[in-house]
């Protein structure tokens, strides 16, 4: 399942596995590859959400959802 996924389903994304595809236009971004669970999403409704992953590298960063591309892990 790629990144978009729609607006009303956003909520199910918490505690789901997901591997980066894409971050665009962070100064530190994570790697493309890289996985990680889904803990938050913040801002349903709006053009963007922020959706909040704790990365398996030990780093806690938000993706902007649509613009940044993930596929969630079965």
């Amino acid at each position: 399942m790629q990144h978009n996924i729609p607006q009303e389903k956003l909520k199910t994304l918490v505690s789901k596995r997901i591997r980066l595809l894409r971050m665009d236009d962070d100064p530190n971004p994570i790697a493309v590859g890289d996985l990680g669970y889904v803990t938050n999403v913040n801002g349903i409704g709006k053009p963007w959400c922020q959706v909040t992953v704790n990365w398996d590298s030990g780093r806690t960063l938000r993706l902007l959802y649509p613009q940044d591309n993930f596929v969630i892990v079965e």
